[in-house]
């Protein structure tokens, strides 16, 4: 997700900052309509939506630390910066 936010993409620094303040906006607003139905109705439980958003967000987290070690594993083993085998 971070990589639509490269600087080649957008070459101004306000313009950068604007994409990723509206990026973390569309993210929380999509992440907030999960929790406002279950605080509405009452099928859904509210600490259980928000320990499956929590849980989502951990994972993304986990993926790219794990993408992070495994490109640092390979690069100081071949001495090459090269895609990640995961």
């Amino acid at each position: 997700m971070g990589a639509t936010i490269e600087s080649r993409m957008v070459p101004s620094k306000n313009k950068r900052m604007l994409r990723s303040l509206a990026s973390i906006g569309v993210r929380y607003s999509i992440m907030a309509v999960p929790l406002f139905m279950a605080i509405k109705m009452d099928t859904f439980n509210v600490f259980a939506v928000g320990a499956g958003l929590l849980s989502i967000q951990g994972i993304m987290v986990m993926d790219a630390l794990v993408n992070m070690i495994i490109g640092r594993i390979h690069y100081y083993r071949t001495g090459k910066q090269g895609k990640t085998p995961v």
